[in-house]
């Protein structure tokens, strides 16, 4: 068996980030390769590592990371937010496992 992890951070650095524009349901969804490829896709799980934002009006933080896809090479991971979270950017860990 096979294990890797790692840490990936995304932002408005990205051109296609917009999770710090306007309100209501945005996604933004990216690709993480693998350091080495699996020989099937694997098992892959992410969680929130931190994350820099702002609210309207002490509105609560909506915030929510889950993968997508898993491939041999890569996972697609996908970030969520609602109401008028402004967020700039997201860090998450995840890890994979498999043949």
């Amino acid at each position: 068996m096979k294990i890797q992890t790692g840490t990936a951070k995304i932002g408005h650095d990205d051109s296609d980030w917009e999770l710090h524009k306007g309100h209501g349901p945005r996604t933004h969804r990216w690709v993480v390769k693998y350091p080495e490829p699996f020989a099937v896709p694997p098992t892959a799980s992410v969680s929130l590592a931190g994350f820099e934002a702002r609210s309207k009006d002490d509105e609560n933080f909506r915030l929510a990371v889950r993968v997508v896809k898993t491939e041999h090479d890569k996972m697609k991971l996908e970030v969520k937010t609602n109401g008028y979270m402004k967020v700039m950017n997201v860090t998450v860990t995840w890890l994979a496992y498999g043949s």
